[in-house]
């Protein structure tokens, strides 16, 4: 869907796979024997091997996030006030209403603010700085990168080949994915991204029709089947 089909250079933007920023980090660790014990503790604590690996990127933009590829918040705009005695002009407003034309014209919001500044906790944008522009006129001009929740994992494993006697041998390995079972804020429903906006049929004047204050604000996080996973393998070799 595009923002405007008239002037093609304004419909450049983030995409829905966008990530600015992503730090993969993969390591291993070997104990190596151990030697400050008696012979048993020695061979039951040395030759570990532990590996991870640890996953962080930023939130992508949450327009395109949407789906509808354009920074318009899913924006509704309702008539109020329509004279009962007009025919053919309903509470609903359209591309036809705003700029007299058919094609597909998203209306976009307008900023009176820095929709990523003052923000409360796990709020990701500020609906107090987003308005509906006047009737003739387009917004969605120059919005700033309004990311998502990052995203941060962490996988851990920890193996030990323990040799019995000529080829046999047992292999342990415990795997914890998650392991610091850190969940992800997100949003249940895409209504705390939502504009709403009411205009009177006679004076043109906007109200907003949705909470600002909870507005951007993340209402949920990860559960089962994303906590904290542990595997537990035991192989023998003979």
């Amino acid at each position: 869907m595009q923002e405007n089909p008239y002037n093609i250079n304004i419909n450049y933007g983030p995409t829905s796979i966008d990530r600015p920023l992503v730090i993969n980090t993969s390591y291993t660790y070997a104990s190596g024997a151990v030697h400050a014990f008696n012979p048993l503790v020695n061979h039951v604590l040395g030759d570990w091997t532990i590996s991870g690996i640890s996953t962080w990127q930023h939130g992508g933009y949450i327009p395109a996030a949407l789906g509808n590829n354009v920074p318009n918040f899913s924006l509704g705009q309702t008539y109020t006030g329509v004279p009962a005695a007009l025919t053919g002009v309903t509470s609903g407003l359209s591309a036809k209403t705003y700029f007299g034309t058919d094609a597909p014209v998203p209306i976009l919001p307008t900023l009176t603010c820095d929709p990523t500044s003052g923000l409360k906790s796990n709020q990701r944008v500020n609906g107090n700085c987003f308005n509906l522009p006047a009737i003739g006129t387009q917004g969605g001009q120059k919005f700033p990168y309004m990311s998502a929740a990052p995203y941060f994992d962490n996988d851990l494993a920890i193996e030990r080949t323990f040799h019995i006697r000529e080829s046999q041998s047992i292999r342990f390995r415990a795997s914890a994915f998650n392991w610091l079972n850190h969940p992800l804020s997100d949003y249940s429903t895409t209504t705390p991204l939502t504009l709403s906006y009411n205009v009177d049929y006679n004076t043109h004047a906007i109200t907003k029709n949705y909470n600002a204050n909870t507005f951007g604000v993340m209402d949920w996080k990860t559960a089962a089947p994303f906590q904290r996973i542990i595997d537990l393998n035991v192989k023998y070799y003979f």
